[in-house]
């Protein structure tokens, strides 16, 4: 697991971290869709309390990806996805021997249309 968080991140860095609008001179005259990704890591941590007992979240990880196509100045589309990895959400009691609750949310997809006026 920690090659493919690795490669992951080198991804997500190698690529563009943060999304542009047309005001952004570079990309401008960009007519091909414009990709954006992100990887987010947490590790281990405490959540809270449930019925005076302590307790915490596993590691996570979550893999996000979106898709901008600039139409022209006025009209974009974009799709967007999160959780691609699929992650499952582990919380545990007083030790990791103790589980709690186990989800798994699944990916999740969104197409937008946006119009500027």
């Amino acid at each position: 697991m920690p090659a493919l968080r690795t490669a992951l991140a080198s991804l997500a860095l190698a690529c563009c971290a943060t999304t542009s609008t047309l005001a952004d001179p570079l990309l401008a005259d960009f007519p091909y869709p414009y990709p954006v990704q992100t990887y987010t890591f947490r590790s281990q941590f405490f959540s809270g309390l449930d019925r005076n007992t302590a307790f915490s979240q596993d590691d996570i990880d979550s893999l996000a990806a979106s898709l901008n196509w600039y139409i022209n100045d006025t009209y974009s589309i974009s799709l967007d996805g999160q959780n691609l990895n699929n992650p499952t959400l582990k919380y545990f009691a007083l030790n990791e021997d103790q589980p709690r609750a186990f989800y798994k949310n699944g990916p999740q997809y969104f197409l937008n249309f946006r119009a500027k006026f």
